[in-house]
């Protein structure tokens, strides 16, 4: 994932470069999509097809997509009365779509506070509306998918199980070590104050922290840590039968946002774009989720910068 998206930074830059030491009535138009030079007068890219329009969001000037209906960099909503969930038509006046019913302000996520315009919370997946809940109802028309969800629903609990019980062992053997640290500081005083004259007191030597872990439980750690390699394995198939199940495509991005948040399984993950295949947090930070996509595992941290299309 991270060769991709090295990839796509290095083809732009390239890009950008090549066009820039062309005479600059030669440069042509830079296609924002595939980054193909098109002849000055070209309306369309010869390479994708895309439009060559100069697109920016009113909001923060960056290039948006053609068609978008958010601005992946700062978020704005690009469909000035239209409704953020259905897109149907909203009048200044309206409190309430009239279409969905949805608030025209966005809706406040009874779990974490947030408040959203989409269908899903965007910080912790609560489903907001109807049509969330219609969409997590009909996974049940979808085994590969239920099956798959659940499969990493039950891993992503024992992994918790597991977190906590190493974590509890980590702290114990904090404690002790601070326990241990505290007596031999005590130990230091009494032999100070036992001293007569300027006499220094002479340090005992700090006997070291006893390990928390006897032979007993080194074993059942270790039978921890294999049970865990066990669970990463599984879930790496229940990820595979998740991902043959996923990449479909929608006629609107909010259905796709949807369909993409009631299917997201727990766990560290990031969504992949079919349109350009850069790499999202969520589908709704994508402008074209419609076009399909995937969770996919990550292990780390992108710093995310978009607009960089």
């Amino acid at each position: 994932m991270q060769e991709n998206i090295r990839r796509q930074e290095q083809e732009q830059q390239k890009a950008k470069s090549k066009q820039a030491e062309q005479p600059e009535s030669q440069q042509g138009k830079l296609c924002p999509l595939c980054k193909h030079i098109n002849p000055a007068s070209a309306k369309f890219c010869e390479e994708c097809g895309a439009s060559l329009d100069a697109l920016q969001c009113p909001h923060c000037k960056a290039e948006v997509y053609p068609d978008a209906d958010i601005c992946e960099k700062c978020g704005m909503w690009l469909l000035p009365g239209k409704c953020r969930f259905c897109y149907g038509e909203l009048s200044d006046d309206d409190q309430f779509c009239p279409e969905c019913g949805n608030p025209a302000k966005g809706i406040k996520c009874p779990n974490c506070g947030e408040n959203n315009h989409f269908d899903f919370c965007t910080k912790c997946n609560t489903a907001l509306t109807e049509a969330a809940a219609e969409a997590l109802d009909q996974l049940k028309n979808e085994p590969q998918i239920g099956e798959a969800i659940k499969g990493l629903e039950e891993i992503r609990a024992l992994e918790k199980e597991i977190e906590e019980e190493l974590q509890k062992a980590a702290e114990q053997q904090k404690s002790d070590a601070e326990k241990e640290a505290k007596l031999n500081r005590l130990r230091n005083l009494e032999g100070f104050y036992k001293k007569s004259g300027n006499e220094q007191p002479k340090e005992k030597a700090q006997s070291k922290p006893q390990s928390l872990f006897g032979a007993g439980d080194e074993k059942r750690l270790d039978a921890v840590a294999r049970k865990k390699a066990e669970l990463d394995a599984r879930k790496k198939q229940m990820l595979e039968k998740l991902e043959n199940a996923q990449d479909k495509t929608f006629d609107t991005p909010q259905k796709a946002r949807c369909f993409y948040n009631a299917i997201k399984p727990p766990g560290n993950l990031v969504w992949e774009c079919n349109y350009v295949h850069a790499i999202h947090p969520a589908p709704h930070d994508c402008a074209k989720p419609n076009l399909g996509g995937k969770w996919i595992v990550y292990e780390g941290h992108i710093h995310w910068e978009y607009g960089s299309f």
